[in-house]
């Protein structure tokens, strides 16, 4: 399994959606952050659809804006309405979703003890406010990762820092250039 990560975490809560399968992953986008559209300057503001699938598909990293937005605590408490007023009313199974994503954080390697406890504190819930609260935690901390992005070609994280990388991963086109065995126009800095 992938390390949790926001693409993961989205995917989860897409998978238990009663939408029809066009526009899902912009549906969820565009209620789970219904304050940062609402908040963005711009009344017709919408996800790019492009961005979007990137995100969910875990080939880039989520816009920058959207973590430092939802960084305050009045916003984090925002993200926490939409996601009680806006998600939960979506999933046809909102508590398997929520068990889902409590099972993602408790096998993320990547976080200590203490972290997973402070995020999931008091699981299982009662209260719609409870269960809320613990999805946008888990939301903003799949915001803030820094995790490894995946080539959707192979399913294998990218590293970048590989020394030897193929290139037709990264080349618009798989025209790789050749070497070119002489220097033009540069006689000047050759002298030197």
């Amino acid at each position: 399994m992938k390390p949790r990560c926001f693409s993961t975490i989205m995917n989860t809560l897409l998978k238990y959606m009663t939408i029809s399968n066009s526009g899902k992953q912009m549906t969820l986008m565009n209620v789970a952050f219904a304050e940062y559209k609402e908040k963005n300057g711009k009344e017709d503001f919408e996800f790019d659809k492009g961005n979007v699938s990137k995100w969910f598909s875990g080939e880039d990293r989520q816009s920058p804006s959207l973590v430092k937005f939802y960084g305050s605590m009045e916003n984090m408490e925002a993200l926490v309405f939409d996601i009680q007023y806006n998600i939960f009313p979506l999933p046809y199974d909102k508590e398997k979703a929520i068990e889902e994503l409590y099972s993602l954080l408790e096998n993320d390697l990547s976080l200590s003890k203490s972290k997973k406890c402070e995020i999931s504190e008091g699981y299982p819930y009662n209260s719609e406010e409870d269960k809320a609260a613990f999805v946008g935690r888990v939301v903003f901390l799949g915001l803030q990762q820094n995790k490894l992005l995946y080539n959707p070609k192979t399913g294998q994280p990218i590293d970048y820092n590989e020394k030897s990388q193929n290139l037709k991963d990264y080349l618009c086109n798989n025209v790789i250039p050749k070497p070119q065995r002489y220097f033009c126009g540069r006689e000047t800095d050759l002298q030197v």
